[in-house]
């Protein structure tokens, strides 16, 4: 990831008390401020840079905030963790209070960050949905509110930072207009992104929006308002973002796929590989071959998904990718693929020279939980030279069921 040049207190210019936005609006001081922490997982070798660096989503999410009188604030220092299992994480739907064991590892990595702030992770990709970012609010001990986090990926657009953490502060998807921060697909949001009043509203009722206390003349301060009870949250689409109920099945269905896979977070992938069926199979290959990693890596994922093992050809091809996302997407899918087969991918695959892949594939070996490969799980929890591996194997040995399938 590239590193984040930061000004001032809080990483910006300083502004003048009534400062005009690039539109010449002019907005007073905020009233309310939400506090962003940001932690980079390190770059693994061979991964790409993301399209747009923490720095410029954090500018754009604050042209976007500020003149509703929400300042965005960013807490030093910025913090790089050294978590290579979770450069690829596992998200299952990404919806608000339900985090996968994985996403509360990776938010376990907190550091007394204040139970009314936001972290936000900047990683490589997820697997099984394949999304561009995701939003928690994962329950924790010790964090009454939650643990409050988003995941942001290296395809994220510019605007996925506001997106996620608008999720976070309350909010759900819009289908129009174009020109809204919470538009399922960021790609498509018109210059300048904007949120609506009752959006507003929302987020300044949030427990993460804190009041701004504004000095008295005397120098005292006024106390702050009583906390506001945060709206209840839903990551289900609006109407206008739902997924079509037929999907075309003309010559452009691969273009009809990566359409619907090219949203920031909410496809329902289950869904979708059901409306797909197995007659999708050529058009999910001519996805995963002629896509970018994050759309190939939903191609793969879309493939173990469809009904009896038919996209097999394509989880099997996703498993020789040159990305690691693409072969990661492959290993976490292929559970859901007949026995032999998807042995054949996961012992492929934990032999792969990528920590994250490794640990999707022994994910899948301990959940298909075959005598072979339960066998091979100890060789690795003995012998893999990285010890995340090595603790991942040796847990997943004494959590999963003695099985043969």
């Amino acid at each position: 990831m590239a590193s984040i040049r930061l000004r001032g207190p809080h990483g910006r210019k300083a502004e003048s008390p009534h400062a005009p936005t690039p539109e010449g609006r002019l907005v007073s001081p905020p009233d309310h401020e939400v506090r962003l922490h940001f932690k980079v997982l390190k770059p693994l070798p061979g991964q790409l840079a993301p399209g747009f660096t923490p720095a410029e989503m954090l500018e754009a999410m604050r042209k976007v905030y500020r003149p509703n009188g929400i300042d965005v604030a960013l807490a030093q220092p910025v913090q790089t963790l050294d978590c290579p299992l979770h450069s690829i994480l596992h998200v299952g739907g990404c919806a608000l209070h339900h985090a996968t064991a994985e996403q509360e590892e990776l938010f376990a990595h907190r550091d007394n960050v204040p139970v009314d702030e936001i972290c936000v992770y900047f990683l490589y990709g997820l697997v099984l949905s394949c999304f561009a970012g995701c939003a928690s609010c994962a329950s924790a001990n010790g964090f009454p509110y939650g643990r409050p986090a988003a995941v942001v990926t290296a395809d994220a657009t510019v605007w996925t930072l506001g997106h996620e953490c608008g999720h976070v502060l309350g909010l759900s998807h819009v289908g129009q207009p174009t020109n809204r921060i919470m538009l399922g697909t960021t790609s498509r949001i018109t210059n300048p992104a904007v949120l609506d009043p009752t959006e507003v509203t929302r987020i300044k009722g949030s427990h993460f929006a804190k009041p701004v206390v504004a000095p008295l003349a005397d120098g005292g301060q006024d106390p702050p308002g009583p906390a506001m009870e945060s709206a209840a949250v839903a990551l289900d689409m609006d109407a206008a973002e739902a997924l079509p109920s037929k999907v075309g099945r003309d010559d452009g269905l691969a273009d009809d796929i990566r359409t619907e896979l090219d949203r920031d977070d909410g496809v329902d992938y289950e869904r979708l590989a059901r409306e797909l069926g197995p007659s999708a199979v050529h058009s999910l290959r001519t996805v995963l071959l002629e896509s970018r990693p994050r759309i190939a890596a939903g191609a793969a994922s879309l493939s173990g998904m469809i009904e009896g093992g038919r996209g097999l050809p394509v989880v099997d091809e996703a498993a020789g990718n040159d990305d690691s996302l693409v072969r990661s997407a492959a290993a976490a899918t292929a559970v859901r693929l007949p026995v032999d087969p998807a042995t054949r991918i996961v012992e492929r695959l934990l032999k792969d020279d990528n920590i994250a892949v490794r640990g999707h594939a022994l994910r899948s070996a301990a959940r298909i939980g075959t005598p072979r490969l339960r066998a091979r799980i100890g060789v690795i929890a003995a012998r893999d030279p990285s010890p995340d591996i090595r603790e991942l194997a040796a847990r997943l040995l004494r959590e999963s069921p003695e099985s043969a399938a």
